[in-house]
């Protein structure tokens, strides 16, 4: 049988980790997280997920990291509004992309290819 949705995204979802510091870390620096927050994000699944909430209903077609914390995290969100999570496909291997932003200064971006889950 043929399942129809109102919507089918297709695309990237990824996971933000927002951690609040008291300053930025100089090179080969620490600095203590005082808070840190996990937050679901790619156009594609936030779009899934809005569309999911407002009550349509809808799939979400991407790829994930297999066992990993993040892929866990966008699925645990899809599941609380009820996308659909039964196209998604899994990876042996997780991509992680890492971007670090000063107030005052351009992104700093480092891409980190093919980490283990």
């Amino acid at each position: 049988m043929t399942e129809l949705f109102d919507v089918i995204c297709i695309g990237a979802a990824l996971v933000d980790m927002v951690a609040q510091v008291e300053r930025h870390p100089l090179d080969d620096d620490e600095v203590f997280v005082s808070d840190l927050k996990l937050l679901s994000g790619g156009a594609a699944a936030n779009t899934a997920y809005t569309c999911a909430k407002i009550g349509l209903s809808s799939a979400f077609l991407g790829k994930l990291g297999k066992n990993d914390v993040f892929g866990a995290k966008i699925i645990e969100d899809f599941t609380q509004v009820n996308v659909n999570t039964t196209l998604i496909k899994y990876s042996e291997h997780s991509n992680l992309v890492i971007v670090s932003k000063k107030s005052t200064e351009k992104m700093e971006k480092s891409k980190k290819k093919n980490f283990k889950s």
